[in-house]
């Protein structure tokens, strides 16, 4: 009889035995994951006390496990957890509910200052509550930047004197601004939500337009000086230009360390003169005055001045130039269709990429042949655009005696950023003796921000408020 007893308790000894290390296993297992989580995390008892906390939490807020541990949830820190909304939640609907999800706690910390939390909680069973955290500060600002850029987008298009119109991705009209329905005597009616192509008698439907909208801002982001010549309804004969170059311009005194990449640090005479050039579709250039306390650009058509070549490579593109279009402008070798140009000369034999030069989208395919070298020729051609890029950047700071810095704006510096930074455009930049010494002053800045046309506009609707 004492063996039948005693057998069954043996029996649970061992196992005991053999699953204790198993539940240690799974504790310690427990416990990295509750430490490597990098989210704050509380362990809460029944009555809101601190039962544990991780190592993200004692590191988010400064504090340590003796300024934590066994204290009620409320008196941690200057209070911020003792907020009514928070205390409901905690008090009544877990206990009922078992969960809560994306309390969101605004406060100014101890140690860390003002911060947006997203709280969640979960009870673990009747006696433990988890509370996880997260900081969504950054999120929050973000999401607030973008509420006031679309703010500004909306002034711009309430506000700029000039006809605007905000296309989507498939080139329906989202909106358009005053000056857009007055100049062309329509309503938001006849426009919103309205392909481009379907508005007025045809006027915006000319393949060369097409060709730029569906192709080649997809993947320039930008174009300069497109001139549509037109019968429009309502108001007759009319040569419009369309472009974004000094609205880019207006951008350039408000951009951030993190929105240019600088080729020459410089030293930017206050109220010195600003340059702006730009390579996309077209060549655009521009100068920025600073006129009663701050800068105002002026726009120009320098791009199409005469191209001034400096080596017998770039004389041999001129003759070719000349014998094909009667001259050699600015524009047909530092721009989207210099690419093309640039690639016919540089070639003796055939590409070895295999690009067909009639492709919309031939430059980008050029450039990127260079950038990985699968084409000599097309290495070639890169050269030969950055380096004259640098000459007429250089030739642009001198006319202007741009002491304020000089900016490379437009959608091709910053695919082709690898080539902008090897030395071959500052090297063609500073060539300019006897002034080389004044131009190795002059801060030079690429633009990265694809978005900088609208922030300029946004900066021009606000100073005409």
């Amino acid at each position: 009889m004492n063996e039948t007893v005693i057998e069954p308790i043996l029996h649970e000894t061992k196992t005991r035995a053999a699953v204790q290390p198993l539940v240690a296993d799974i504790q310690n297992f427990a416990q990295d994951v509750f430490d490597t989580v990098r989210e704050p995390l509380l362990v809460l008892d029944a009555a809101l006390r601190v039962r544990s906390a991780n190592s993200a939490f004692y590191q988010t807020f400064h504090v340590s496990a003796a300024e934590t541990e066994s204290r009620q949830i409320y008196e941690l820190g200057n209070g911020q957890w003792g907020v009514t909304a928070l205390r409901t939640l905690l008090e009544d609907i877990v206990p009922e509910s078992t969960v809560f999800n994306d309390f969101e706690l605004e406060h100014d910390f101890p140690h860390i200052g003002r911060r947006v939390m997203l709280l969640n909680a979960r009870k673990l069973h009747d006696e433990l509550v988890l509370l996880a955290m997260e900081d969504v500060t950054e999120k929050r600002r973000a999401q607030h930047l973008l509420e006031q850029i679309e703010a500004y987008a909306q002034d711009v298009v309430d506000t700029v004197r000039e006809p605007l119109l905000i296309l989507d991705s498939s080139l329906r009209v989202h909106s358009a601004n005053g000056a857009f329905y007055q100049t062309f005597h329509v309503s938001a009616e006849e426009t919103e939500n309205q392909l481009i192509y379907e508005l007025g008698n045809g006027q915006w439907d000319i393949p060369d337009l097409r060709t730029l909208l569906e192709d080649i801002v997809p993947t320039s982001s930008v174009f300069n000086d497109f001139e549509l010549e037109h019968d429009f309804p309502h108001i007759g004969r009319r040569v419009m230009l369309l472009n974004d170059l000094e609205a880019m311009a207006w951008s350039i005194p408000v951009l951030r360390e993190a929105e240019v990449h600088v080729l020459q640090e410089g030293v930017a005479m206050r109220g010195g003169n600003i340059a702006l050039i730009a390579a996309g579709t077209g060549m655009g250039q521009a100068l920025l005055h600073w006129v009663d306390d701050r800068f105002v650009p002026s726009p120009s058509e320098a791009g199409h001045a005469d191209f001034a070549a400096r080596t017998e490579r770039e004389i041999t593109l001129v003759r070719d130039l000349t014998a094909r279009c009667g001259r050699a402008d600015v524009e047909h070798v530092v721009s989207g269709r210099g690419f093309l140009n640039l690639h016919r000369v540089a070639h003796r034999e055939p590409c070895r990429a295999g690009i067909d030069l009639d492709a919309p989208d031939a430059p980008a395919l050029i450039s990127a042949a260079a950038l990985e070298r699968r084409c000599p020729g097309c290495v070639e051609t890169l050269d030969m655009f950055v380096d004259a890029y640098g000459a007429e950047a250089g030739n642009l700071a001198l006319r202007t005696v741009s002491t304020g810095g000089l900016f490379v704006g437009g959608g091709i510096a910053p695919k082709i950023l690898p080539a902008m930074t090897t030395g071959t455009f500052m090297r063609a930049f500073l060539a300019k003796p006897p002034l080389d010494a004044m131009v190795a002053k002059m801060p030079v800045k690429i633009i990265l921000n694809a978005q900088a046309g609208l922030l300029g506009a946004a900066v021009f609707a606000a100073g005409q408020r």
